[in-house]
C-alpha cells in the first residue's frame, strides 16, 4: 500500500514538473551592447545599409520545472539588426549553436 502510494505520487509530482516546465515562458540573457545603426558621436559616419550582427544572446527554455530544481533547453544566439536609411527598421534573433541541456534552480542556470 505505501508503495504504491509513493509511486503515484512520484509519478505526479514528474508529471507536473513536465506541464509547468510548458507553462513557465523562456527568457533570454546576453551581452548589453548598445546597437545602433548610425553614430550618435560622430554623425558624419554612415553605417552601411543590411544587416549587422550585435549582442550575443541565450536563451533559456524551461524543460521540467520544480522549485528545487529544473531542466532547460540552453540556446546560444546572435542578435541581428537590420538598418536602413541610418535606422534601425527590425531586429532578430538567430541561433547560432545547438541547444543543450542544463540543471539549474529557479531562474539560475548551471551550464
Amino acid at each position: 500500500m505505501h508503495r504504491k502510494t509513493l509511486i503515484i505520487i512520484l509519478a505526479s509530482i514528474f508529471a507536473l514538473g513536465i506541464i509547468i516546465g510548458f507553462l513557465v515562458p523562456s527568457y533570454s540573457r546576453g551581452t548589453l551592447r548598445a546597437c545602433s545603426c548610425g553614430s550618435h558621436l560622430l554623425p558624419e559616419i554612415i553605417v552601411p545599409d543590411g544587416e549587422k550582427t550585435c549582442n550575443q544572446i541565450t536563451t533559456n527554455n524551461p524543460v521540467f520545472f520544480t522549485l528545487i530544481f529544473n531542466i532547460y533547453s540552453v540556446c546560444p544566439g546572435q542578435e541581428i539588426i537590420v538598418c536602413e536609411g541610418g535606422e534601425k527598421i527590425s531586429e532578430r534573433v538567430e541561433k547560432t549553436g545547438s541547444c543543450k541541456l542544463a540543471l539549474g534552480t529557479f531562474m539560475y542556470v548551471f551550464s
